[in-house]
Formats: structure tokens, C-alpha cells, sequence
């Protein structure tokens, strides 16, 4: 346990905080990749085949966008972990709790988008015309 009570009192936290890539950014790299899923191979049917590519889609539209997310919201430090110094000057520079209700927010987001992923990839392959 003193290693963690070091680990937490050390500064230099906001050093290692990731480089978050602009919104637009994620949403063109992530559409960019999805648009390149090839359905699975060996599917006769057009009709299957192009359900199958559209649920393919979906579903790696949906996981480009919810990595970075997951990534930002695991590699920012938590408050409690901050060595007071910067829990201090997250505080004054944000307000009380703003820090925390944002990561909660892209936290909140990134389980959305793969909530209603899921679901439209779903419905997407059980399409009967």
C-alpha cells in the first residue's frame, strides 16, 4: 500500500493525460473504416449478403466510435488519484465536480453508442423485406 499512497501523491499526472482528437475527427475515421467491411464471404443470396454487409457495418461504425471513448475515459486520471496540488487546480479551473460529470458523460455516451449499435446492427441482419 505505500507504493499506491506514492503513486497517487506524485505530480505530473496531467503529463500522461491522452491527446483527444477533435469529434468530426473520430466520426470521419470511424465512418471512413466502416465503410470498407466487406460481407462475409461465401453468402450466395444478394439480399443476405448485403443485410450481412450492413450489419457488419453497423457494428464496426459502432466500435470505431466507442475505443477512442473508451481509451479517453480509461486513461484520464481519476480525481481521487491526483496529487492534491492538481485535484486543487482541476477544481479551481473547471468548479466542483465538472471534471468527474464530464468523464461521465463520454463514459455515458460511449455505453449509447454501443447500446444503439447493437440494436440497429440487430435489426439490420434480421431484415425480412
Amino acid at each position: 500500500t505505500g507504493e499506491l499512497l506514492q503513486k497517487r501523491e506524485m505530480v505530473g499526472a496531467f503529463q500522461r493525460i491522452p491527446m483527444v482528437m477533435p469529434a468530426t475527427d473520430i466520426l470521419m475515421s470511424a465512418q471512413r473504416k466502416s465503410r470498407n467491411v466487406p460481407p462475409t464471404k461465401g453468402i450466395q443470396n444478394i439480399a443476405k449478403r448485403e443485410r450481412n454487409k450492413g450489419a457488419k457495418q453497423l457494428d464496426a461504425l459502432m466500435k470505431e466510435l466507442s475505443v477512442p471513448l473508451r481509451t479517453y475515459t480509461e486513461n484520464f486520471p481519476r480525481r481521487r488519484d491526483l496529487h492534491p496540488y492538481e485535484r486543487s487546480l482541476i477544481e479551481l479551473t473547471f468548479g466542483e465536480g465538472y471534471y468527474e460529470k464530464v468523464l461521465g458523460r463520454v463514459d455515458a455516451l460511449r455505453k449509447k453508442i454501443t447500446s444503439v449499435g447493437k440494436q440497429h446492427a440487430s435489426v439490420c441482419a434480421k431484415f425480412i423485406p
